[in-house]
């Protein structure tokens, strides 16, 4: 997966990042959970800015206004943005949030082509005819060198970012490859509810030795 080829390629002792918070943005200095879609319905319709309707969920006793203000991440993340907007997703695999096939103007980055991505899932039980054409094949690197700088009103991935060896390198270039009113957008699994429980969470100190090793 592109989850694993970022494990591979990174240099130095890796360590799972482990969250608390199921998805969170980036854009213009915010670092939260939006609600973007409240009230959208459809996804050619763009949401007003959501500055002012930022909401941060941490605990468990979160969980629930959690599930009213975003509900379904992945409906959540359609319905953010317009389907003709410029959107990069990274990483989509077999189960693209954003596929081509329902309209959206997307480019992909996967570390492999969709020949050999098909090929390499097919043992499994997964729809591989989901497995879109990919645009941009990563095989180390910055991703913007590939897919370039400022030109996406979202950069997208969906459990992937866990596995980076520099997390801080991934979000500083994820936020290069935004127009200026461009969010970067991830979804990350919950480690209260995944196999890593048992792991304790990923504090600035990693992160940042991290980025400097």
């Amino acid at each position: 997966s592109m989850a694993s080829s970022l494990l591979q390629r990174g240099s130095g002792h890796c360590r799972r990042i482990c969250a608390s918070s199921l998805i969170f943005a980036l854009g213009q200095g915010i670092l939260a959970s939006q609600e973007f879609g409240a009230g959208m319905g459809s996804e050619t319709t763009r949401p007003p800015d959501p500055v002012d309707r930022i909401h941060i969920f941490l605990s468990r006793e979160d969980d629930a206004e959690q599930d009213r203000a975003i509900g379904d991440f992945r409906d959540f993340i359609r319905k953010s943005i317009n389907a003709a907007d410029p959107v990069l997703e990274i990483g989509p695999s077999y189960n693209p949030v954003l596929p081509k096939a329902r309209g959206f103007n997307v480019e992909t980055v996967d570390h492999a082509d969709q020949e050999t991505l098909r090929r390499l899932y097919a043992p499994h039980d997964v729809d591989i005819a989901a497995i879109e054409p990919v645009d941009h094949v990563w095989t180390g690197g910055p991703i913007s060198a590939l897919a370039g700088q400022g030109r996406f009103e979202l950069v997208f991935a969906s459990h992937v970012v866990e596995h980076t060896t520099n997390l801080a390198g991934f979000l500083a270039d994820g936020l290069t490859m935004l127009s200026r009113s461009g969010r970067l957008a991830l979804i990350i699994p919950d480690k209260r509810y995944c196999f890593d429980f048992f792991q304790p969470p990923t504090d600035v100190a990693k992160v940042m030795s991290d980025h400097a090793a």
